[in-house]
């Protein structure tokens, strides 16, 4: 698993740019559809069309064949199908329909091709005068216009009809005769038509024969009157306006053309003009498919559509935070889908577009240059969807915008430094500066005071792309990791990155209310913390639910300040909303949920409820929380459940100076800054259930200790820390590790006992150095891992001079290790788990034996097939004690025996019975080794 935080990476099949729903000629477009399969009723039809730039899909890669047509897209549809959709019309000869505008900034995105249909008597509109233009066209009415189209006359439609008149039966049925209505099922008078049968419709159209509308004669198709003078081509695009795919090439083209490379390595330039392509960059380094016209006489051929080519140009966008290696062929990087890595080969000869410009620079110093700052990469696989042969990086450089703003000089000015002023003069004809604001197009005017911008600049200068974020996040800190990413109650499922421009000066704690300035990419450029919504941080010794008649819920906090010499208990009640964990909660109607849930996460805490002998007595839901108070009212709490570094239990402490050092989670050796702040509880009174405070100078140096840490997470420095004992009992309290060498203990008995006029659970252990000892449990719910364990398991425990249990630690559980269910590898203080730490002073291993001779044991950490390359090399004396646990004789009294050397296996001895083992070792050398049968 990698660490807590799912940042997320996008992947992108390159879809369509345009769908039948903009009001432009359509631009570049793939020829397959994931929701139009080849066997689909209608897929030659929308294929076709595609290819011709007549239709097409929706940026997700889909079609949505069943989606309904409004009026306006149909008329244009017709009109690109009859070649007459590029007819532009001044003001006053545009199309008048009241409820269509025609004229100014508002203008219908359609009106142009509401004209041509107009003017062609395709479309006449309703009794009414209106045209509806957004209203679905129904099938009677689409029929009807495809009808026209071919030149067919209302007179016709009336004789066609007879008695019924020419609409909507005579063009029915001149549409039967035209043999438009072919492949068309399912079509329902008086219901819209949906996009499948549109574009059947308009298939059939394109291929009937035209009529002359004086004469009735028949001129041919749509199709024969274009098809003579249109061709196509197929290569990659190596240049647009402004940029080639080689570095040692300038483009030659202009704003409206493109460069082609066919596969013989010949290269051809088309013209655009008649395509809506907003960014030419969407199709550099792209296969494709160029449709154009031919002209005679013209320098270059007019495109009318391009296509990607179909199983060609899989497209990957990889947020830069998400970028784990790249060894030199392949890349790896985090995805969100799998919270897993992957990886995709990279060519060894990348063509690298660098913020809009290209680079002759290697794709792995480029990667570890900007991976820390906000950004993304595009792979694109041109020619097959292995290999990724073009990478297009965008890096971006932050900056928190500070008052005033010069606008007369397009200058803004960094917050973090007043006089460092950025320039983005969107005058200067030297620069193409584009602007996006939350993901609109926008300028220079769009840049408000305290926005963030992330500005990615091309190493000349001259390509400037200025994203302009004013996106905001506020709420309660509930986690912070260790690579300072942050968590808050609001967005409970994301992890917050810093940019490298933030200023970190002042210090984020868990619980803390924070503002959030965020960038395009959801970083964070600058925050602001609010002391008054922040969390204080209390021991939650007992709660109590009210009645029926008046439901209510009062708990019992001991509030944990550096000034308390003893904590202060006070009683509160919860307010009605509560939020408890980023959850909110009714009281009055969920009170017994309250109670589980607290009741729940107290058990995960191992905490005594009693301190310094205050009641109540019994307290079952003793844990450290952070709460927010109005009054005497409690707002809102974050458990010891809330984030999984709060609370850890049975962590061997070496104190020699500040900080604190102990092993925390898995195998990390984390270090804990301990001063005057922080409430240290230690026992008293074990018996009877209390303990007592202490500061900070309780700690001994060379001294160690078992804690457990109510933790906060960002500085590492516990707002409680709660000492069961210590390993060499040289400080002063009642509780004992009962090893002082800690060494692993195998349980050889569990069963229930009277002890002190109380049944408890006993535990008779066996020392792997062979010291036998007892303990008990403590009858408190929160230590019942004291029943859970059995005959044969190994533990590690921490108990009280009257052997009273307070912490226990599951090593193995024998039938894990004989099934192979067993971790491989436990290490409690060390820093890694790799063969560095084989020096580790305390260390633990659980695996095969690969070889067992000449006082050395080779061990493979793993049960499963060992091999040469992954082993562990100990020295062994024959004066170490070997046990060997037999799981076929559970609960029986001879489960454990004593053994010796030749108990044990290797696999290059016997492969097909080779031991598993447990062993202790101490600097490299085993201390103890147990056999598990």
């Amino acid at each position: 698993m990698r660490r807590t935080n799912k940042i997320v990476s996008l992947m992108l099949a390159l879809g369509m740019l345009l769908s039948m729903a903009l009001p432009t000629v359509t631009s570049a477009a793939d020829l397959s559809f994931s929701d139009v399969p080849s066997d689909y009723t209608y897929y030659s039809a929308i294929t076709d069309l595609t290819a011709e730039g007549i239709i097409n899909g929706f940026e997700d890669g889909t079609f949505k064949p069943e989606d309904p047509v409004t009026r306006a897209q149909f008329t244009k549809l017709i009109c690109l199908a009859e070649n007459s959709g590029n007819i532009k019309y001044s003001e006053a000869d545009r199309a008048k329909f009241p409820d269509v505008v025609s004229t100014g900034t508002d203008a219908h995105w359609a009106i142009d091709f509401i004209t041509t249909a107009k003017n062609s008597g395709i479309i006449n509109g309703y009794d009414d005068g209106t045209f509806k233009p957004e209203n679905s066209v129904l099938y009677e009415q689409a029929v009807k216009m495809a009808v026209c189209a071919l030149g067919y006359t209302e007179d016709r439609a009336e004789r066609a009809g007879g008695t019924a008149g020419a609409y909507p039966s005579g063009y029915l049925n001149l549409a039967v005769k035209a043999k438009l209505l072919d492949k068309i099922s399912g079509a329902k008078m008086g219901e819209p038509l949906t996009r499948g049968r549109v574009a059947q419709l308009i298939y059939n159209m394109r291929n009937a024969e035209m009529v002359d509308p004086i004469t009735g004669e028949t001129s041919g198709s749509m199709r024969d009157q274009t098809s003579s003078t249109r061709s196509s081509a197929e290569g990659r695009i190596v240049a647009v306006y402004g940029t080639s795919l080689y570095y040692d090439e300038e483009s030659e083209c202009n704003k409206k053309q493109i460069e082609l490379e066919l596969s013989s390595g010949k290269r051809e330039f088309y013209g655009i003009e008649n395509l809506d392509i907003n960014d030419l960059n969407d199709y550099l380094g792209r296969s494709v498919t160029v449709y154009y016209d031919i002209e005679s006489g013209a320098d270059y051929y007019e495109a009318y559509n391009i296509a990607f080519q179909n199983k060609k140009n899989y497209e990957l966008t990889i947020n830069m935070d998400d970028i784990e290696e790249f060894n030199g062929s392949k890349l790896e990087y985090w995805t969100e889908d799998k919270d897993d890595t992957e990886n995709i080969s990279i060519d060894s000869d990348i063509a690298i577009i660098h913020n809009g410009q290209s680079v002759n620079e290697d794709f792995g110093d480029i990667i570890d240059e900007f991976a820390s700052q906000s950004g993304y990469i595009t792979l694109v696989c041109s020619m097959n969807n292995d290999i990724a042969d073009v990478a297009f990086i965008r890096t971006y450089e932050t900056i928190f915008v500070n008052s005033p703003k010069d606008s007369k000089n397009y200058k803004v000015y960094d917050y973090y430094d007043s006089s460092k002023s950025f320039i983005l003069d969107e005058t200067d004809k030297s620069k193409k500066i584009t602007f996006t604001k939350n993901g609109s197009p926008s300028d220079f005017s769009g840049i408000p005071t305290t926005c963030v911008l992330s500005v990615s600049e091309s190493s000349d200068g001259k390509l400037v792309d200025v994203q302009i974020s004013t996106k905001t996040q506020a709420g309660t800190v509930t986690d912070i990791l260790s690579d300072d990413r942050i968590k808050i109650d609001k967005t409970p499922n994301t992890y917050y990155r810093f940019t490298e421009s933030c200023n970190r000066s002042e210090q984020i704690n868990a619980g803390m209310y924070v503002q959030f300035y965020l960038d395009a990419f959801g970083r964070v450029a600058r925050y602001t913390v609010s002391s008054e919504k922040s969390f204080a941080y209390g021991y939650l010794a007992a709660a109590e639910a009210g009645t029926m008649t008046d439901p209510k819920v009062e708990v019992m906090i001991y509030k944990m300040s550096s000034s308390n010499s003893t904590l202060t208990g006070n009683q509160y009640a919860l307010k009605d909303s509560v939020k408890i964990d980023g959850k909110v909660y009714s009281v009055s109607k969920n009170s017994d949920a309250i109670m589980d849930l607290l009741r729940s996460t107290a058990a995960k805490s191992g905490i005594n409820a009693a301190i310094d002998g205050k009641e109540p007595e019994n307290a079952e839901f003793a844990q450290p929380i952070r709460y927010t108070t109005t009054g005497n009212v409690i707002d809102s709490i974050l458990t010891s459940n809330s984030t999984g570094e709060i609370n850890v239990s049975l962590n061997l402490v070496n104190y020699t100076s500040e900080p604190l050092l102990c092993k925390a989670t898995g195998s990390t050796l984390d270090k804990y800054t301990i001063s005057g702040s922080q409430v240290i509880l230690v026992p008293s009174d074990r018996i009877n259930g209390t303990y007592m405070t202490k500061s900070y100078s309780y700690f001994k140096k060379d001294e160690s200790y078992y804690v457990q840490l109510a933790n906060v997470p960002s500085t590492n420095k516990p707002a409680a820390i709660y000492v069961y004992g210590t390993a060499t009992g040289g400080a002063d309290v009642t509780t004992e590790v009962l090893s002082e060498t800690n060494i692993p203990m195998i349980v050889t008995r569990a069963s229930d006992v009277n002890y002190k006029d109380q049944i408890r659970r006993c535990l008779k252990l066996l020392s792997a150095t062979g010291e036998e000892l007892e303990v008990y449990d403590d009858g408190r719910d929160n230590t019942d891992a004291v029943r859970t364990v059995s005959a044969g398991d190994v533990i590690r425990v921490a108990a009280d001079g009257d052997k009273l249990v307070d912490a226990i630690e599951v090593l193995a559980v024998a039938e894990d290790v004989v099934s192979g269910k067993q971790k491989n590898l436990v290490t409690f203080d060390g820093t890694s788990n790799g063969k560095d730490e084989l020096d580790a002073p305390l260390r633990v291993v659980t695996g095969l034996v690969h070889n067992a001779k000449e006082n050395t044991v080779v061990m493979a950490p793993s049960f499963d097939y060992p091999t040469d390359e992954d082993v562990y090399t100990y020295t062994y004396t024959e004066n170490v004690n070997v046990y060997v646990i037999d799981t076929s004789r559970a609960g029986k009294d001879n489960m454990i025996e004593e053994g010796n050397f030749s108990n044990i296996i290797g696999y290059n001895q016997r492969a097909e019975d080779p031991s598993k083992v447990m062993v202790y070792t101490k600097k490299g050398d085993v201390v103890a080794m147990i056999v598990f049968k």
